[in-house]
């Protein structure tokens, strides 16, 4: 009797073990199905994403590379536009240069002469009056008058720059250059080719000539290369005005 309950007990035993064994190797087979399942459900989702990524890179990819070629296009327009305010730039100075020269503000250099003028040291007497044996300011007029028309492309008279302004005028004994006085010697500077400037002066009747009549003593020298200051005196308009329009 207590063998048969014994056996009974020990079927029931294993019954309940295999079935907790199947009830386990089911689970296990769930879990295994409900992962797969989860994962198949997800590979769309990822590479739904991974596309939208792409997507997204290759439109940013597109913006800079359209932001680079925009950059470089600036960069070329700015290359340009430098240059060519480089020759703007360089002809306004060009032309400032020659304005300053023109109007006497800047120094110059070059070759050139020195024409030096004093009263005779020997005035004659008689009927001839003393006066005609002294420089006044119709002599460096003319002398200046002469250079200039033989080719003088910048004048200084005893240090003080021949403008178109200038004024040379007879003072008493002295000549008022600039509205400065001056007394003899006169020296005249001039920058230009030294041999035509000579020549011009030196003419037959001219008037090196006319002044030797008066026993005038004048030099001339030649000089590879003569400096002539800029004037002291700014050019000042009150009554001239450009005209608008004008070239």
């Amino acid at each position: 009797m207590r063998g048969k309950q014994l056996e009974n007990t020990k079927a029931k035993i294993a019954l309940i073990l295999t079935c907790a064994l199947l009830g386990f190797l089911l689970m296990l087979q769930f879990r295994s199905v409900r992962v797969n399942e989860e994962q198949t459900a997800a590979q769309p989702v990822r590479t739904e994403q991974l596309l939208e990524r792409l997507v997204e890179m290759e439109e940013k990819n597109s913006q800079l590379s359209a932001q680079l070629e925009q950059s470089k296009q600036d960069l070329e327009d700015m290359r340009s536009s430098a240059a060519e305010s480089g020759g703007v730039a360089k002809t306004l100075a060009e032309q400032l240069k020659r304005a300053e020269v023109l109007s006497g503000e800047a120094a110059v250099q070059g070759p050139g002469i020195t024409v030096t003028l004093s009263d005779s040291q020997n005035a004659g007497g008689g009927m001839i009056s003393e006066n005609a044996f002294v420089v006044h300011d119709s002599d460096l007029l003319t002398v200046i008058n002469e250079l200039r028309s033989a080719g003088a492309e910048a004048l200084s008279l005893n240090g003080e720059r021949i403008l178109a302004t200038s004024e040379i005028r007879c003072a008493g004994n002295t000549v008022s250059i600039n509205n400065t006085r001056y007394s003899a010697p006169f020296v005249i500077c001039a920058i230009g080719d030294p041999d035509g400037m000579e020549q011009a002066l030196m003419m037959r009747s001219g008037i090196i000539d006319e002044l030797e009549r008066f026993l005038i003593e004048i030099t001339i020298e030649k000089h590879e290369n003569l400096v002539i200051e800029g004037t002291k005196n700014k050019l000042a308009f009150r009554y001239a005005t450009v005209v608008e329009g004008n070239s």
